[in-house]
């Protein structure tokens, strides 16, 4: 057992605690934040005699609900002589902006992160408690089980501690969240563990449920009732408004590298997790059909209290809405610190029972907190700035694992450009190719289509009038709220539109094997070595029709750039044959009919100053 290698002095000491005779276990909470972990600790009957956080509001809050006075206090200044000594648990959650993949994708600086990691280390190394646990994102696991296994690692001096490292949903003990979290300490783990047997999943639309009840609102974690007037922080937000419907469904059922969610979230699961940090139309939002009006909205201040377990009288002391989503999103779920508190003591399952049943009574009795007013929850944006970036793959054309034709703006010396693009590859190397009126030029060559017009001329002429009528300054005013029009979004609808009438005429008249063969050149596989993407032959037709309205409509977008500025943009590529050309080519022949593909094939093959190849940088 974990115990049996502690000193004797300490073992003494969790005996006296067990046998009754002594005092209660002493704790200290290191980065405690709005007291997440020191709430549990206490319902478990644990004594936190220090606790440590540099964010004001978030001190102002754990004292107005702990009935603390703690000053703020930078971890990583704090004195080790300052620190009280006989402790039997430290516990913390050390930031993990740094290592979180909601920070500019993972992105963010890993060795000032592991400043507080080494800072939490250096405070037990010093004291020496019984037990210890540091919670963080999961992606820390790794990064601590090689630093302390590596020479020159910052974590290497402290392989003495020998930490154990897990990573635990806390959805596990009741959390109605999924919240994966890595736990690094020396610790009873197995005696956590053994919880779980006892708690039951709690789902979102629980939580939703128990907050919109019209009388008596019952705590959807701890059980204990509370008048509806007495509730606070249910202010909600507006709703989500058709632009933001849509970014929010883009990027949960159609993101092109990341794995589908549902829109709007399960009512039926745990919910995902609450971060620190969202927007009205980010991915990581949880958004929900509110119960009452069945329109779509992000959650509470309340809700999001309630999925982190913090109970009905918890307050949160912020000037701003965005300042309490960050400190409860921050925060380390006070049910599960309970569950650490009990662990150790190395209480058995009966005993959490009990202690859970009397917790209702302990968190009624909270003391009222006045909460300062923190304004709105959110103002509506009604204009957006002017260089507002916008990227979405086209309906239809998106083929996950990265792969997808999206259409982009640009801004260069001549101003927003718009563009389609085609993405492939494997992730550690992607390329793009820049779709323009050559590529569509040569395609037509290739195809050798026979005269007649079957439809496909009717449906890039109407793209191309839809255009005519809205610069791209337009549709970029309209994309940042300047004006009404066409926007984007409906941009790719009818380019999705457009390429799926285009597939359906591939695959009436085209050879699948020829078809393959043309797309794949274009992507760059050299077919006399064998070189081919499976992913690339399965979406063969979309593909080839992709390259015809991406084509196209980047060449139409491009005459109406230089129609209207003569300050061309360096980038800009070189004139290919202009829109006028393409439709005389759509009025000569369509892109269906009895496809001659043998020659064209062949025509890949000819010197390379005469094929279009894809190279690493996108270009031909």
């Amino acid at each position: 057992m974990v115990q049996s290698a502690l000193p004797r002095q300490r073992s003494a000491r969790l005996a006296a605690r067990r046998s009754g005779i002594g005092k209660l276990l002493r704790a200290i909470d290191l980065y405690s934040g709005i007291g997440g972990w020191s709430l549990g600790l206490k319902l478990a009957g644990i004594d936190v005699v220090g606790a440590y956080e540099i964010w004001p509001e978030a001190v102002a809050t754990y004292n107005a609900n702990l009935s603390k006075s703690h000053k703020p206090v930078d971890v990583r200044k704090l004195s080790l002589g300052s620190l009280p000594s006989q402790i039997d648990l430290v516990v913390g959650s050390p930031p993990c902006t740094e290592f979180s993949f909601s920070n500019r994708g993972g992105g963010g600086d890993l060795a000032e992160g592991l400043k507080d990691i080494v800072r939490f280390l250096q405070i037990v190394d010093h004291l020496r408690p019984c037990y210890w646990i540091l919670e963080n994102v999961p992606r820390i696991a790794p990064m601590i089980r090689d630093g302390l296994m590596t020479k020159g690692h910052p974590l290497f001096r402290f392989r003495h501690l020998k930490p154990d490292v897990h990573v635990v949903n806390f959805a596990s003990f009741g959390l109605p969240q999924s919240r994966h979290r890595c736990l690094v300490g020396h610790f009873p783990f197995g005696v956590l563990d053994s919880y779980k047997s006892i708690c039951s999943e709690r789902s979102l639309g629980c939580v939703i449920e128990s907050l919109n009840r019209p009388n008596s609102v019952i705590d959807p974690v701890w059980g204990y009732p509370i008048p509806r007037t007495k509730v606070s922080e249910t202010e909600p937000e507006p709703y989500l408004d058709t632009e933001q419907l849509r970014m929010n469904r883009e990027a949960k059922l159609y993101h092109p590298v990341y794995n589908d969610m549902s829109f709007p979230d399960r009512m039926d699961v745990p919910a995902r997790t609450v971060t620190a940090t969202c927007t009205r139309v980010s991915r990581e939002s949880i958004v929900i059909n509110d119960p009452v009006s069945c329109q779509v909205r992000r959650l509470t201040v309340r809700e999001r209290a309630s999925l982190q377990s913090f109970p009905l009288t918890y307050q949160f002391l912020a000037k701003s809405h965005s300042s309490k989503v960050k400190m409860i999103g921050n925060a380390v779920p006070p049910l599960f610190s309970f569950m650490v508190g009990m662990a150790s003591d190395q209480a058995t399952c009966a005993s959490v029972m009990r202690k859970l049943s009397n917790a209702p009574r302990i968190l009624s009795k909270l003391k009222a907190v006045h909460v300062p007013n923190s304004g709105p929850p959110h103002k509506v944006t009604e204009s957006y700035p002017a260089k507002r970036r916008f990227r979405a793959a086209i309906p239809g054309l998106r083929f996950k694992s990265g792969m997808r034709f999206e259409l982009a703006n640009e801004f260069g010396q001549s101003g927003v450009r718009w563009r389609v693009r085609f993405f492939y590859g494997p992730s550690t190397d992607i390329k793009n190719i820049r779709l323009d009126g050559n590529l569509y030029r040569r395609i037509e060559k290739f195809l050798q289509l026979e005269s007649g017009v079957n439809g496909i001329d009717h449906d890039l002429s109407h793209l191309k009038s839809l255009l005519g009528t809205n610069s791209p300054k337009q549709i970029q005013d309209t994309w940042t709220r300047r004006r009404s029009g066409v926007g984007p979004f409906e941009i790719t609808d009818i380019l999705g539109r457009t390429a799926g009438l285009i597939k359906e005429s591939l695959e009436a008249t085209g050879d699948k094997l020829e078809i393959n063969q043309l797309v794949l050149k274009r992507c760059g596989y050299d077919l006399a070595v064998g070189q081919t993407s499976p992913k690339i032959v399965q979406h063969s037709y979309s593909i080839l029709a992709g390259f015809i309205v991406g084509s196209f409509f980047n060449q139409v977008a491009s005459d109406k750039q230089k129609a209207s500025t003569k300050d061309f943009d360096s980038k800009a590529p070189a004139r290919s044959k202009s829109t006028a050309d393409l439709v005389s080519i759509q009025q000569k022949a369509a892109l269906v009919g009895d496809f001659r593909f043998r020659a064209a094939v062949h025509a890949l093959d000819t010197p390379s100053s005469h094929r279009l190849a894809a190279r690493p940088d996108g270009a031909f």
